[in-house]
């Protein structure tokens, strides 16, 4: 049984608009904000409020039992695997820190990948257990042009959904991007991105890159209601498509009207840390067993407690890294510098966990079968 094969009687299917709807809540209301209040919006409180929250309730933690991960999917481990696993971890997270040091452009470069094939792969995934993926999955029909079709659709939503976060609110901005380029400068003297000052060839590409892509994805969605069209399930592969284009129109709006840093703090802790934890809750035990009673918040408090020790290391690394940058004599009012260097150091190895998680297709409350 594949992810795509999970029948919509599943206990978790009816959680998803319990976790869709804050999400889509969240994105509307730093929408409302940044429209109706500009000046409050602009505030560095106002700003980082969602990332600090971020660092202790869904952000950090949603990579916080990353080292549980193998056991989960594979089994056998003993306490000596696991402590190999987080070393290697570590030394990933050193890496990538290290990285920045040698070359800055490169680090910044391969973050910004890093992050827009990450949060791309959490929007799939979310649409092969409960969206339009999830619809048109085995056994749905429509033959060899069908399967070519959902194909190109996981494609377009990785690529559409990991920009729509990470690329788009720097291109509709780019006045914050220059801010964020000259503060890490100035912490990293090699940084040079030639073409990203706000008015280059390569903003305006990238633009319309984003915009294809949107279209496309959106189109493709409508192709898979086509193909499906007469067929048993249709109703609910047509609402799954509408909910999928919604989304990424929503995405699109908020992170082109909305200054960077606030929404992207809300996208990441309301949106894609929320959906990656109700995916752990659904395969790791106890979680699991409160999720199908319907206990949501002991499930929360569940991982939060298994969490703990990662979460905490993680901000032990975050405090080292702001020592270190006020050793530099750098003004960290904005956070801008520390921020950076801390989420691109964790993401990496979290990144490469997910990405075993993906290729070996769990079924999250099913068995954990492989695909």
């Amino acid at each position: 049984m594949t992810i795509e094969g999970r029948h919509r009687g599943h206990p978790a299917a009816a959680t998803r608009w319990s976790v869709d709807v804050p999400a889509v809540g969240s994105l509307l209301l730093v929408l409302f904000v940044s429209l109706a209040f500009p000046r409050l919006i602009d505030s560095t409180g106002v700003q980082w409020a969602p990332w600090v929250v971020a660092l202790l309730f869904f952000g950090l933690p949603h990579g916080g039992i990353d080292h549980r991960i193998p056991a989960l999917m594979v089994g056998g481990w003993q306490r000596r695997e696991t402590v190999i696993f987080v070393i290697a971890y570590l030394l990933a997270i050193g890496l990538f820190l290290g990285l920045w040091g040698v070359s800055p452009d490169l680090g910044l470069s391969l973050f910004f990948l890093v992050s827009l094939l990450h949060f791309g792969q959490g929007d799939v995934y979310w649409s092969r257990s409960y969206g339009l993926l999830a619809e048109t999955g085995a056994g749905a029909g429509g033959g060899r042009f069908g399967g070519l079709s959902r194909a190109a659709y996981k494609v377009l939503m990785l690529l559409t959904r990991g920009s729509l976060p990470v690329l788009l609110p720097w291109l509709a901005h780019p006045g914050e991007f220059q801010q964020i380029t000259r503060e890490l400068g100035g912490f990293l003297p090699g940084l040079r991105l030639d073409g990203w000052d706000g008015n280059g060839w390569v903003r305006e590409w990238l633009l319309l890159a984003i915009l294809l892509l949107s279209v496309l994805q959106m189109a493709c969605g409508l192709l898979l209601v086509i193909i499906r069209r007469g067929r048993t399930g249709g109703r609910q592969v047509l609402m799954a498509s509408i909910v999928e284009i919604a989304e990424t129109a929503l995405l699109i709006i908020v992170f082109y009207l909305t200054p960077p840093i606030p929404a992207v703090g809300i996208y990441f802790l309301c949106w894609h840390s929320v959906r990656h934890i109700f995916r752990l809750m659904e395969m790791a035990e106890p979680m699991s067993r409160h999720l199908g009673r319907g206990d949501y918040w002991r499930a929360v408090g569940s991982l939060h407690w298994q969490a703990m020790p990662m979460t905490l290391g993680a901000i032990l690394i975050l405090s080292l890294i702001l020592v270190l940058t006020m050793l530099a004599g750098i003004d960290v009012g904005r956070l801008v510098v520390p921020a950076f260097l801390f989420v691109s150091a964790v993401t990496f190895p979290h990144f490469l966990v997910v990405v075993w998680m993906d290729c070996r297709l769990t079924i999250p409350g099913a068995g954990r079968q492989p695909n």
